[in-house]
Parts: structure tokens; C-alpha cells; sequence
């Protein structure tokens, strides 16, 4: 029993955690490279992308591998497995997922609040050829901007520790009572509430980000380009129009029968016709490219890959959905709208169990549900720039990106990746608690659920420690739950938004793209 127990770890558990991770540093280095500007990179700020990418990503990859032993604990029967009627040994895997979990958790804590702010600004002093400073002053700089970040954590991290005002001992001084919070406690309610601040952000990322490029980036497959050839037509005649006129212009002029106001529309005529030629050669490098050649080959797949992609985000939008109707109605405020037990039906739900049947199916699909939605933020990222305080801070360009932009890309997506945890919670609520465990109450087999009896289900680590989180803090799960109606909103307008609005011309987004290097 003991070799069977470890085969089935190594080729049910750790193979895919190794594949896991594996794909995840490729995933992240493709997408690195990929915009990483060719003249302006630097390698501390590749490293550090890739590296905080994978980190956050493997934070939402794990989940799989986390409801794997909890499924495998329990026979389709309803009865514990053998290995798992050895407490010692459940209570090891439990305890060996969860410090796993708050592992990978703080370190893209330390990511985010110590080693991208530093890299973000010793690359702001090195890239700048303005500044001109030495190896030492931009290491200094960027220790004193940087700390500003380590000290924000360290409020939030207090807070957590005391703001849930335990009892505490009559014998033991205030300072006593902070030192059991964060070392008896084992910190978990000042990393929870450290972590239900990032969520709620990453959430309020999500709407914006991937609410957007979720209906965006199939929309843009399946749609496509302007016709090149159209457009190109197009603009010889636009040339030809302005040629005319600037003919009758320069006769005026030779005549010396023109007026002020004929040289001023002749200078606005010229600098159109150069605008003009300017996108009809854009448009004709873009025929000459592989791409355009082999176009009616590629064009069938994207097509393909579009309406899998927009399928796939009318699945999540409609999971979504159902599962919040079922929430306020079997749910209350008071306990964070934690879900006792679903009533309605959820599609991605339902395919994440069913998948769960056959080896390894499930990886396959939540490892591609994940990297679909990274992909749309990513998308939208590129699409519609980075904004602070209402203003365009950097432009996402393949091939062209500043390492500042990739690096506050990086933070972005790390958020996007926090709010993804709770995202995927809510749309697949029994895979992600229970995944595929039952339980036998009155000699009848029934699905795990909050409602079965003590130690009869076993949690998944991710989501104990999410209701742990919002039962602490109910006003958190309250705030996920309102703000995932907002993204249902969001998600919807974007659709209608985008469908119905003209595709993009080649020049167009070349100039788009020349206009943001510019700024």
C-alpha cells in the first residue's frame, strides 16, 4: 500500500507540480522577452519579471495539485482511502500544502512590496540618460524610494495582528498580546489581512483589466484586421484627392492669386499627404510579412481560437453569474457570502469535476482557464497602457516596452493574480472546496459539502485559508461579492462595446503604437 501511495504522489502530484512549474517560468520568459524592449532591457529587470510572474502564477497553479489530495483521500465510495485513515500522514500533507502556500505567498509579498519597487527605480536612475548617475547613486536612490514600500507592508501586517481584538490575559502587557498575535498566531491573522487587502486590489484590477480584455481579446481574434488591400486602395485615392487640391493651390500661388488663408490650408493639405504616405507604406510593410502572406491559412485559426476563447469567456461570466445569485440566496452578509451549499448549476464547475475523472484532465483545463485569463489582462494591459491617477504612465509594445513599463506590468499582474484566487473560488466553488470527495450519511452517498459532518470532508488548503480569511473579516468576502457583480458589468458592456465597434486599420494601430513611443 505504501509503494502504491507513493506512485500515485509522484505521477498524480509531483510530476504535475514539476510540469507546473516548468510551464509557468516558460509562460512567464515568452511573454517577458516578447515585449522586453531590444535596446533598452537590461537583464536584472528580465530576471525579476519572469521570476515574480512565475511565483504569483504557481500561487493559482497549485490549486489542482491542492484539491488532488484532498479528492484522492476519499473513495468514490464515501469512505476514507488507507493512507488517509492514518491521521499523522493527512495532517502532514495538509500541513506541507498550507506552509507551501505561505511560502509562495510571501515571497510575491517580498516581490511586491521590496524587489520590484527597488529594481523599478534603480532602472528609473540607470535608463536615464538625463541623470546620468553611477552604479552607487542609483543603489541609493532606489533604497531610499524603496522603503517606503517594506514600511506599508509593516501597517498592514500590524493591523492584521491586532485589528481582530482577541481577549487577551489579564497578566500579559499590550506588547505580550502583539507578540502572540504575530508569533503564537503564527502571523496568519496579520498575512490575512495582508493578503485580503492585496485581493480586494487585485479584484479592482480585474474589473478593469481583464473585465475589458476578457471580451477584447477573442473579439480581436475573431475580427480581425481591416482588409489591407481595401485600406491601401483607399489611401491612394485619399492621395489622389489631395494631390488635385494642392495642384489648384500651388496655381494660386504661381499666380500670385492666393490668400493667407490658401497657404494655411496648403500646409495642412502637405502634412496630410504625408500622413498618408506615411500609412500607405505602413500598410505595405505589413503585406510584405509572413503573416499577411500566409494569411488565409491563419486567419481559420484564429477564428478558431477566437470563438473557443469568447465561449470561454461567456462560460466564466455565466459561472459567475449563477454563482452569485446562489450566494444571496443561500448566503448572508454576515459570514463574507461564504457558500454552504450550491443549488444552481456551474459550467465551469461542472467541467472541472468532470475532468477530474480522468488523470490529470483537470491540470490540462485549469492550467488553460488560468493562463487564457493572464493572457486577456495581459492583452488589455498592451491594449489600453498603464494608467496612474488618470494619466498614461507606459505603453506595452512587443518588442519595445522600457523595463519601468514591464516592471509596473509585472505589479499589475501580480494583483490581477490575487484577484484570479478569488475569481476561481467563486466560479468553481465544490471543485476548489471539496473537488471531487464524498461522504455517506443515512446509506446514501452524497457530494462534500460545508453541511456534512465533522472530519467527514476535508477542505483544500487554498480555500481553508480564504474562509478562514473571510470569516475573520467578513467585510472582505462582502466586498468580493459586490465587486464580482461589478465585473459581471464590466464584462458584458465590453462585449456589446467591442462587437459593435469598426475593426482596426493597419495604420491606425501602427500610429497608435509610434504616437505612445513618442510620449
Amino acid at each position: 500500500m505504501a509503494h502504491h501511495w507513493t506512485l500515485i504522489v509522484l505521477f498524480s502530484g509531483y510530476l504535475p507540480l514539476a510540469l507546473t512549474i516548468l510551464f509557468t517560468v516558460s509562460f512567464a520568459w515568452f511573454y517577458t522577452r516578447r515585449y522586453a524592449s531590444e535596446t533598452q532591457h537590461s537583464c536584472l529587470s528580465l530576471i525579476t519579471v519572469i521570476s515574480g510572474l512565475s511565483f504569483s502564477l504557481l500561487t493559482c497553479l497549485l490549486i489542482p495539485i491542492d484539491v488532488f489530495f484532498a479528492s484522492y483521500a476519499k473513495l468514490h465510495n464515501g469512505t476514507f482511502a488507507d493512507w488517509a485513515k492514518n491521521g499523522t500522514l493527512l495532517q502532514d500533507v495538509e500541513d506541507t500544502l498550507e506552509g507551501t502556500y505561505f511560502a509562495f505567498y510571501s515571497i510575491v509579498l517580498i516581490y511586491l512590496f521590496l524587489i520590484l519597487p527597488f529594481v523599478y527605480f534603480y532602472s528609473e536612475y540607470q535608463t536615464d540618460p538625463i541623470l546620468e548617475s553611477s552604479f552607487a547613486q542609483s543603489f541609493r536612490r532606489a533604497i531610499l524610494y524603496t522603503s517606503v514600500f517594506p514600511l506599508a507592508l509593516g501597517v498592514m501586517l500590524t493591523m492584521g495582528a491586532i485589528i481582530p481584538m482577541r481577549q487577551n490575559s489579564h497578566n500579559a502587557t499590550d506588547w505580550d498580546w502583539i507578540r502572540h498575535e504575530l508569533v503564537d498566531n503564527k502571523g496568519q491573522d496579520a498575512f490575512g489581512f495582508a493578503f485580503s487587502i492585496l485581493s480586494a486590489l487585485g479584484v479592482c484590477t480585474l474589473i478593469l483589466y481583464l473585465g475589458l480584455g476578457m471580451m477584447a481579446f477573442p473579439l480581436s481574434l475573431i475580427r480581425g484586421f481591416a482588409s489591407a488591400a481595401k485600406e491601401r486602395v483607399n489611401l491612394r485615392e485619399q492621395q489622389e484627392n489631395l494631390k488635385a487640391r494642392i495642384a489648384v493651390l500651388k496655381g494660386r500661388i504661381q499666380m500670385r492669386n492666393a490668400s493667407q488663408e490658401d497657404y494655411q490650408i496648403l500646409a495642412e493639405l502637405t502634412e496630410e499627404e504625408a500622413q498618408l504616405l506615411r500609412h500607405e507604406r505602413y500598410v505595405a510593410e505589413f503585406q510584405a510579412t509572413w503573416t499577411y502572406r500566409l494569411r488565409r491559412m491563419i486567419r481559420p485559426v484564429q477564428m478558431i481560437f477566437g470563438f473557443m476563447g469568447l465561449s470561454l469567456s461567456l462560460l466564466v461570466v455565466v459561472s459567475l453569474l449563477l454563482s452569485n445569485v446562489d450566494k444571496v440566496t443561500n448566503s448572508d452578509a454576515n459570514s463574507g457570502y461564504v457558500l454552504k451549499l450550491a443549488t444552481l448549476p456551474n459550467p465551469i464547475d461542472y467541467i472541472l469535476l468532470e475532468c477530474q475523472k480522468f488523470l490529470s484532465l483537470d491540470y490540462v483545463f485549469f492550467g488553460s482557464l488560468i493562463s487564457y485569463l493572464v493572457v486577456c489582462c495581459i492583452f488589455s494591459i498592451q491594449r489600453f497602457g498603464i494608467w496612474c491617477c488618470c494619466f498614461k504612465a507606459y505603453s506595452i509594445r512587443r518588442g519595445r516596452t522600457l523595463p519601468q513599463a514591464l516592471i509596473m506590468m509585472c505589479g499589475i499582474l501580480i494583483l490581477c493574480v490575487f484577484g484570479l484566487n478569488i475569481l476561481i473560488y467563486a466560479i468553481s466553488p465544490q471543485y476548489t472546496t471539496f473537488g471531487s470527495q464524498h461522504y455517506i450519511l443515512n446509506d446514501t452517498i452524497r457530494p462534500c459539502d460545508f453541511d456534512a459532518p465533522p472530519h467527514e470532508c476535508i477542505q483544500t488548503r487554498a480555500t481553508s485559508l480564504l474562509n478562514r480569511f473571510n470569516y475573520r473579516m467578513a467585510v472582505f468576502g462582502f466586498g468580493y461579492y459586490w465587486l464580482s457583480w461589478l465585473f459581471i458589468l464590466v464584462s458584458v458592456g465590453g462585449y456589446f462595446v467591442f462587437q459593435f465597434r469598426s475593426r482596426i486599420s493597419v495604420a491606425g494601430q501602427r500610429d497608435e503604437e509610434e504616437d505612445d513611443l513618442m510620449e
